[in-house]
Formats: structure tokens, sequence, C-alpha cells
């Protein structure tokens, strides 16, 4: 009686120990793939952190070209008012210039008479 208890509590160790020795390999096993999880999320999360910095400086270039552009359009609309003014002054020096001949003719013909009036004068 004795001797089979012994024999089966030997039976009942080595499947006990059987099994214990198939978790550890279970477990070991698992171990191994989430240290490979890990190791490839670290590796992710590096390049994650360069993506990341690579579009923060991206977006400060984008920023840098929209601060530009703002400036870029109000130069042009100053020079758009500018020429405006330009034009408006070339306008009123057209309006202007029949004017000036009709006075320019004027001042030439008294200026005439004038040399006229003095030669009659002298001889």
């Amino acid at each position: 009686n004795y001797e089979q208890f012994v024999r089966k509590f030997i039976d009942i160790l080595r499947k006990e120990t059987a099994r214990a020795k198939d978790g550890r390999a279970h477990l070991e096993k698992s171990l191994a793939c989430i240290r490979q999880v890990s190791s490839h999320a670290e590796v992710l999360e590096g390049r994650l952190q360069r993506e990341d910095q690579v579009l923060i400086e991206k977006g400060e270039g984008v920023n840098n070209i929209l601060v530009q552009l703002g400036r870029d359009t109000a130069i042009i609309e100053a020079h758009k008012q500018m020429l405006k003014q330009q034009e408006d002054k070339v306008a009123q020096l057209q309006q202007a210039v029949p004017q000036l001949e009709l006075q320019r003719k004027k001042y030439e013909n008294d200026s005439k008479n004038i040399k006229m009036t003095v030669k009659d004068t002298l001889v």
C-alpha cells in the first residue's frame, strides 16, 4: 500500500513537473515574444519621434512661408496703391497739357508782340 502511494506520488510528481516545464517553456516563449514586441515598439517610437520632429519643422517652414506671403501681399498692395496714385497724376498731367500748350502759345504770341513793340519803338 505504501509502495503504491509512493509510486502514485512519483507519477503525480512527474506529471506536475512535466506540466510545470511545459508552463515554463510557454512562459519563456511568451516572454521572448513580449521582448520582441517591446523592442519593435521602441523602434517604432523612435521613428514616430523623428516623424513628429519632421512635421514640426515642416509646420514651421509653412508658417514662415505664410508670413512671407503675407508680407509680399502687403508690399504688392502698397505698390498697387502707389501705381494708382502715379496713374492718377499722369492723367491729371495729361489733362493739363492742352491748357499748358495754349498758355505757352499765348506767352509766345505775347513775347512776339512785346518784341515787335520794342522794335517799333526803337526804330
